[in-house]
């Protein structure tokens, strides 16, 4: 057995214990990794609300350079959307801002800087977006109807250019 000093003892400690805490650090740093990758894969298969928890817990935990500022910028846009709650756009706006502060070099800003100045638009703006959208949504299923219909007819003059096709060689 080998006999250390009580000097060295406290140095092989510190450095022991800054090596834990390094490896400690890593752990939650790719746990949150982890998280982020679950809950897009989530977003995939529609489970919003799930996706919306791991997010949760990922923009709640230590930052994590190119992972925390991307689950800012998700999180708040699963924020304005209908299937969390419409009612949430102050809270993707403070989760924006959040990361315009403390992720100013993230690609992610950019993208956020555009969300937030839509976000705080006048009200009035955002409803004629809404009520633009509402109206292109109603043209667009209109049209879908109406080609519906002349691929309908288009077969139905088809088949009746055949039957006299088949009059007509007799």
């Amino acid at each position: 057995m080998v006999k250390l000093t009580r000097r060295q003892l406290q140095t092989v400690l510190t450095v022991s214990s800054l090596f834990l805490a390094g490896c400690t650090g890593l752990g939650w740093q790719n746990r949150q990794e982890q998280q982020l990758s679950a809950s897009l894969e989530m977003l995939k298969a529609g489970e919003v609300r799930r996706s919306h928890d791991l997010l949760e817990d990922v923009v709640n935990a230590p930052a994590v350079s190119g992972v925390t500022d991307e689950a800012l910028f998700r999180l708040s846009l699963l924020l304005i959307t209908e299937e969390v709650g419409p009612k949430s756009a102050p809270r993707a706006q403070a989760l924006l801002e959040r990361l315009r502060k403390e992720h100013p070099q993230s690609s992610w800003t950019p993208q956020a800087n555009l969300l937030l100045a839509w976000l705080t638009s006048p009200k009035g703006g955002r409803d004629r977006d809404r009520e633009q959208i509402t109206h292109l949504l109603r043209e667009n299923r209109e049209l879908i109807r109406e080609n519906r219909e002349l691929r309908q007819n288009i077969e139905r003059l088809k088949d009746l250019d055949l039957e006299m096709e088949k009059k007509r060689k007799r």
